[in-house]
């Protein structure tokens, strides 16, 4: 059969060949974090592939068949969130393969044609990941996108242009999430298929780079540093397997361009919210395209940059010096965002949006104890001050549940009402789940009973 096969094809002797490159200064741990980053990428095609088969790209049926997938899928809420989960680990795994492959110089001659196929396959899997998170069109997903969106129209001349192709018109809808699905499920993925094999035909060519200390000693590929591939991308799916376990992905409410959600952009792209807090108005552009741009260009020239042959010459001390500029900024700029939303209590408010209804508790019994001496058993309320639930017009328009349930937690501190009118704080009383439940199960069906009627 291996004959028939090598005759044919050709294949024996290239895993052969592959197996036995050899490895110059011996196997090691840090070499296996490409093995682990291409393990991920492999589970993220095989969920991918998963969940698009029961995936309705249509802004009327995003989201009610991601719901189908989660509640009623054979194992469909554990495959989201291996797939949810597996961006993140993707994306943590690429920094530090990218930052690896830096420290090793893996850019030099004639390695500079095979990092800038790496660099462009790192882009199509920040492109990837960024272009599924509005597919579920929640809340989370659409106002995101929004601000992503926006920082792409920022930009001169062709900025504009480019957002409304890529929304498909002036504001997100259904041509903005086929656009989306097409760009994350076929075009990136084909263009990501094309690169994937050149890349692997370069690293073969050239085989790994001759690490600072020198060649010796010298091992194949097969079984040294291929236990320690497999060993390691073996626990990082395990882990990512745990994850995707104790914390299953979780879909919020469907979107609605009426209700403003407190949007962040992903961990990897804090440090750019944060920049642009620094440059408004006509400064803008700084922060949403030259900035990003120019980060993008140095580690691209990376190779052009330093082409010495020693490992503490000038071209060397400036690419670490540069690397560490760029971990440093994007590291402090990361967690001063995450400062920020702290002390502002955008972690509160964000606890709220994702709170469910307490199945196990009284709601009607707290009502008539604690709501019903002012709202009324209706709902119409006794007091100018407080709403009339039974009205379909107050659930109309931008009105959330989260406006509702922070009034109930926080209360209504007005000073234009009497003070024994005012709508009382029960954050020490109630839960958000239950101040949830109270919204979903009690105040809205008045509204609703109403319009029946």
């Amino acid at each position: 059969m291996g004959g028939w096969l090598e005759e044919r094809t050709g294949l024996p002797s290239a895993l052969r060949r592959w197996c036995e490159r050899p490895i110059p200064g011996g196997a090691r741990w840090s070499y296996s974090l490409g093995a682990a980053l291409l393990a991920l990428l492999l589970v993220q095609v095989t969920t991918g592939i998963a969940l698009s088969l029961s995936y309705s790209p249509s802004a009327d049926t995003a989201h009610s068949s991601v719901q189908f997938i989660m509640e009623e899928a054979f194992l469909g809420q554990f495959i989201r969130s291996l797939h949810y989960h597996g961006t993140n680990f993707t994306v943590t795994f690429l920094i530090l393969t990218a930052v690896r492959l830096v420290i090793a110089r893996a850019y030099r001659k004639p390695r500079e044609i095979q990092w800038l196929v790496a660099f462009a396959l790192g882009m199509l899997v920040l492109a990837t990941a960024i272009t599924g998170y509005v597919l579920p069109w929640d809340q989370y997903g659409y106002w995101g996108t929004q601000v992503r969106t926006s920082i792409m129209g920022s930009g001169p001349v062709v900025g504009p242009r480019l957002k409304t192709f890529v929304l498909g018109g002036n504001e997100l809808g259904n041509l903005t999430l086929t656009r989306f699905y097409t760009a994350h499920a076929l075009l990136l993925p084909a263009l990501f298929a094309v690169l994937l094999p050149v890349y692997f035909r370069l690293a073969a060519r050239h085989g790994v780079p001759t690490p600072k200390g020198g060649a010796e000693p010298v091992v194949p590929y097969w079984p040294f540093q291929a236990a320690r591939d497999n060993s390691f991308a073996l626990l990082v799916l395990a882990a990512l397997f745990g994850v995707a376990l104790l914390f299953p992905a979780r879909l919020g409410e469907v979107a609605d361009p009426q209700v403003t959600y407190p949007a962040r952009p992903e961990w990897y792209f804090l440090w750019l919210f944060q920049t642009l807090k620094y440059f408004k108005g006509p400064l803008e552009v700084v922060g949403t395209v030259v900035i990003p741009h120019a980060v993008a260009v140095v580690v691209a020239l990376l190779p052009f940059l330093d082409r010495g042959e020693s490992w503490s010459g000038l071209g060397r001390r400036a690419v670490l010096g540069i690397l560490a500029l760029i971990v440093c900024g994007w590291a402090s700029l990361s967690a001063l965002a995450l400062w920020e939303d702290l002390k502002s209590g955008h972690f509160a408010e964000l606890a709220l949006w994702e709170a469910t209804p307490d199945e196990g508790w009284d709601v009607e019994g707290c009502y008539k104890q604690k709501c019903a001496k002012c709202h009324g058993r209706d709902g119409a309320g006794y007091l100018d001050s407080t709403p009339d639930f039974t009205l379909p017009e107050y659930w109309k328009g931008a009105r959330s549940d989260v406006r509702l349930i922070k009034a109930i937690l926080k209360g209504i501190p007005n000073e234009n009402i009497p003070e024994d009118e005012r709508m009382p704080a029960f954050e020490k009383e109630l839960t958000p789940g239950q101040a949830k439940a109270m919204v979903v199960w009690k105040l809205r069906p008045f509204g609703e009973a109403s319009e029946k009627e």
